[in-house]
């Protein structure tokens, strides 16, 4: 039967039913349970934190100890630069000016990229003016070369332009560098484009050679190869330059009668040799006359 509290009368509530109890016992209002709990340790206050003391100022050096507040653009560090001073006697070197900034380095891609462009530019014009009528073969070499300096004068022009604001330097001649690279390898692209729809690569169109190779068949009954035929077109034209004895030795090396190798000729000068039609008109003109 459960116990009854000496003194009668508390709510009910946890209470200890002993003094110095581990535990705590429900007490019901008129007697007490056999329900117990744990005591839970009343919570303590944190200690108070030790209060820091005041630093004290000193007469030599305030600014050191005491907290005080930025005083505006008096309180910023003021770049110096040295420059020599001529314009007096005490010193050579005196502080530069406030806000006075390094001066902007060379760009060297931007320097070798003009470089490539002059280049590219001089072997063009040798290519066009000379090369191309002088030596024909050396002349489509150079215009590969010129084609390969332009595109690496373009490249470096990209890169000078890049690095330029980073390595703060000089951006015109970078930025000059690819605008005249650009137009030149949009020039060499250009020619190269319309150089092919001049000779049919592009459209499909019948070549010089294969000109040659149809009006022959078309006039003279060979058997012939078409390879044949262009080699015999070739050494015509050579021999119309040679005059009209060269002219007699084709006809006989050939095996071809002296008709059918006057209509090679033909063809040859309208195709193969344009600029022999004279030299083939002499030759004719020598043939009716006898001379």
């Amino acid at each position: 039967m459960p116990d009854t509290p000496a003194t009668p009368g508390p709510p009910p509530g946890w209470y200890a039913d002993s003094p110095g109890a581990a535990r705590l016992r429900w007490w019901n209002g008129s007697a007490w349970t056999d329900h117990y709990t744990e005591r839970t340790p009343a919570p303590t206050a944190p200690p108070a934190p030790a209060a820091k003391p005041e630093p004290e100022p000193t007469e030599w050096m305030p600014d050191l100890v005491l907290t005080r507040e930025p005083r505006g653009a008096d309180r910023m560090p003021r770049p110096v630069t040295f420059t020599p001073n001529t314009s007096t006697g005490s010193s050579p070197w005196s502080p530069a000016p406030q806000g006075t900034f390094p001066a902007s380095r060379g760009n060297p891609a931007a320097t070798l990229s003009l470089a490539l462009i002059v280049l590219a530019l001089v072997g063009g014009i040798a290519t066009f003016w000379w090369l191309d009528a002088a030596y024909p073969r050396i002349a489509e070499l150079t215009r590969v070369a010129v084609a390969v300096v332009a595109i690496a004068a373009m490249l470096l022009a990209v890169v000078a332009v890049a690095v330029a604001p980073r390595r703060n330097a000089h951006l015109a001649p970078a930025v000059i560098a690819l605008v005249v690279s650009v137009l030149l390898v949009v020039a060499l692209i250009a020619w190269f484009v319309l150089r092919l729809l001049g000779s049919g690569a592009v459209i499909g169109a019948p070549t010089p050679e294969q000109h040659f190779v149809t009006e022959v068949r078309a006039q003279v009954d060979t058997t012939q190869s078409d390879d044949e035929l262009l080699a015999l077109g070739e050494w015509t034209c050579e021999a119309i330059e040679g005059g009209k004895m060269a002219l007699a030795a084709v006809i006989v090396g050939s095996g071809m009668s002296s008709y059918q190798v006057g209509v090679v000729a033909g063809v040859a000068t309208t195709h193969l040799c344009p600029d022999l039609a004279d030299e083939m008109e002499a030759i004719l003109d020598s043939v009716e006359t006898g001379g």
